[in-house]
């Protein structure tokens, strides 16, 4: 089962929140494409993510107006012998959705899933799982929800709002520790923080 940070960057546009109330987002005065096409190289240059994710910045950097929250950190990327990949599997203008795999085309099955990064305009459906609350990097304020292990383990997620965006990280097995620090490395390495007003979820 994939966790909530992918299902609502799957679903069609017109059905995507259906009974959750989404928060406003803010009018953006209208600028040249010229402009927006600058804009996206200066901020691609500042993002120092991890190295696993540099060749489809400059993709989603024209594909998605939600500002991008890449980690640096992510467990075992600097494996040589068994490397890890990432997988861009929606970049639309109000989504994008990365899965973490160990091979380069992983459909999201349980042997070669490792997890999924996400942003969207939009609140994640709520699980029916107990959620741990954790506060992140210049005090924003995050939820972790643990995974189930039966015959195989799910991922556990943390997800956290920045403004009028929302944001998630996943792994599968996962623990809290490791995914605040995912999560801190996201916040810490994205570029124009300022300009996206800090918030808590609804």
């Amino acid at each position: 089962m994939k966790p909530r940070i992918l299902a609502p960057l799957l679903l069609a546009a017109g059905g995507l929140m259906t009974g959750l109330s989404a928060k406003k987002t803010t009018q953006q005065p209208a600028i040249s494409k010229q402009t927006q096409e600058s804009l996206n190289r200066t901020q691609a240059h500042d993002l120092k993510p991890n190295h696993i994710f540099e060749e489809m910045i400059p993709f989603l950097m024209k594909k998605t107006s939600v500002p991008l929250r890449l980690p640096e950190y992510v467990p075992d990327s600097d494996d040589k012998e068994t490397p890890l990949y990432s997988i861009l599997e929606v970049a639309e203008p109000e989504r994008y959705s990365i899965q973490l795999a160990w091979i380069k085309d992983c459909t999201g099955g349980n042997a070669c899933h490792v997890g999924y990064i996400g942003g969207s305009k939009t609140p994640f459906p709520p699980e029916h799982k107990r959620e741990v609350p954790v506060t992140l990097s210049g005090g924003i304020k995050g939820s972790f929800t643990d995974s189930d292990c039966g015959a195989h383990c799910d991922d556990a997620s943390l997800d956290w709002a920045e403004g009028d965006y929302y944001y998630g990280i996943s792994l599968k097995a996962g623990d809290k520790k490791t995914l605040i620090r995912m999560a801190n490395s996201a916040i810490q390495s994205a570029p124009n923080r300022g300009r996206v007003a800090l918030g808590r979820k609804p």
